[in-house]
């Protein structure tokens, strides 16, 4: 499971690359989002418990080891 934690929020954006204006308004919660639920390439928008928005890239994920491997974007916040 991908788990927000300390105050952080994520949600499921799509298959795109968001923009910053995208991920400010994304819908995002603190529930916990199931991996394997998720395809390679799939972006989610988040916010760190700074407040500061960001997105990351799904790249892979093996239920054999539990490993996942993403790209992951921090905005600054003007």
């Amino acid at each position: 499971l991908l788990t927000p934690m300390a105050g952080a929020l994520l949600g499921v954006y799509g298959s795109v690359a968001p923009t910053l204006e995208a991920c400010q308004s994304a819908g995002m919660s603190t529930a916990p989002i199931a991996a394997e639920s998720l395809t390679a390439g799939a972006y989610l928008c988040y916010r760190t418990s700074e407040g500061l928005p960001g997105w990351l890239q799904l790249n892979g994920f093996s239920s054999e080891d539990y490993s996942i491997r993403f790209d992951f974007l921090t905005w600054a916040a003007p």
